[in-house]
């Protein structure tokens, strides 16, 4: 079995990748928190990431893994606030061309479906 000091572990491509990301995480926190290191933020480069971020979520759940979209629990200072959710998701949303009410749709249609559109 393979440690995680197992150096062929260490540079997989999925052991790479996930330390990026936490880098990426860490700088966005620490740019979130700041006003001014926000508007640093190349715009391209969070439309990227969210881009990407929003595709391999998406997989995960469409392959059965229960996968909260925040860490934590609500109310906890990881989590965005409901309005930011909301003024994100609507944004996610137009840019898809999808109304509000087919989203509401899409979810009974899931449920009925005995899926977990969440």
């Amino acid at each position: 079995m393979m440690t995680s000091a197992d150096p062929s572990v260490q540079d997989s491509p999925s052991a790479q990748a996930s330390t990026v990301l936490d880098a990426a995480v860490l700088a966005l926190r620490e740019a979130a928190a700041d006003p001014e290191r926000t508007a640093e933020l190349d715009p391209r480069a969070l439309q990227a990431l969210l881009c990407e971020a929003v595709r391999i979520y998406s997989r995960k759940l469409e392959a059965g893994e229960a996968l909260s979209p925040f860490p934590g629990s609500h109310g906890r200072g990881d989590t965005p606030t409901a309005s930011e959710v909301c003024l994100t998701a609507v944004q996610m949303l137009d840019a898809v061309s999808v109304e509000v009410f087919e989203l509401a749709m899409f979810k009974t249609w899931a449920a009925i479906q005995g899926g977990d559109a969440q």
